[in-house]
C-alpha cells in the first residue's frame, strides 16, 4: 500500500493497494484492514488532517477464493470502516 502523490480535486489523501502474493492460504482480510488503518495513522500523524481518503485497490489476482476467507462479521466491519473513516 503506497500514498499517491497529490490529491483528488476535493483535497482528499489516495492510497492505493495491492496484493504481491495472491495465494488463498497467505490472505488474511484482518492483516489487509490493519495495514490500510496503520498507514491512514501514521499519515495523518505525519502531515495532520485531511478532508478525506480515497482507497484504490489493484484486484488483479484476487479471486473467490480471497472472497471466502471474510466472515460475515469482517465484512461488517469493513463496510463500517469504509463509510465512516
Amino acid at each position: 500500500m503506497v500514498a499517491l502523490e497529490g490529491r483528488d480535486p476535493q483535497g482528499n489523501l489516495i492510497f492505493m493497494q495491492r496484493m504481491r502474493d495472491t495465494d488463498t492460504s497467505k490472505y488474511d482480510p484482518n492483516v489487509v484492514m490493519r495495514g490500510i488503518s496503520m498507514m491512514t495513522e501514521a499519515y495523518l500523524y505525519e502531515h495532520g488532517s485531511i478532508p478525506g481518503v480515497v482507497l484504490i485497490f489493484d484486484q488483479r489476482g484476487y479471486g473467490l477464493g480471497h472472497v471466502a476467507k471474510v466472515s460475515i462479521s469482517q465484512a461488517k466491519k469493513i463496510f463500517y470502516y469504509l463509510q465512516v473513516q
